[in-house]
């Protein structure tokens, strides 16, 4: 069985949404201070890296993209050619009526 802690108090001051020195910011408005400073690993290999992987994901989406609206404009322009739309769910023949 888990045990927890318990709260002894009614003090307001001693919740802890109100001992969190970010919440207390957030709720002023002010942004909170980063966690952990950048070393000069990080800024020097890191955030290069990550730069690098974010030019990746870019060369990898914009052409999925690309393809994928071509590939919704030739079947839309394909159907309208050849006229065949699909029948509305109103107008069905195998319509049923719904009880609930």
């Amino acid at each position: 069985m888990i045990k927890s802690r318990s709260v002894k108090s009614d003090d307001p001051t001693r919740t802890p949404a109100a001992m969190d020195p970010g919440a207390i910011s957030a709720a002023a408005g002010v942004r909170p201070r980063p966690r952990r400073a950048l070393n000069l690993v990080d800024r020097m290999v890191r955030v290069p890296i990550g730069f690098l992987w974010l030019g990746v994901l870019v060369l990898l989406a914009v052409p999925v993209m690309t393809y994928m609206t071509l590939l919704y404009w030739i079947v839309r322009w394909t159907s309208a050619l050849f006229g065949r739309s699909r029948a509305s769910r109103a107008d069905r023949p195998d319509r049923e009526e719904r009880v609930a």
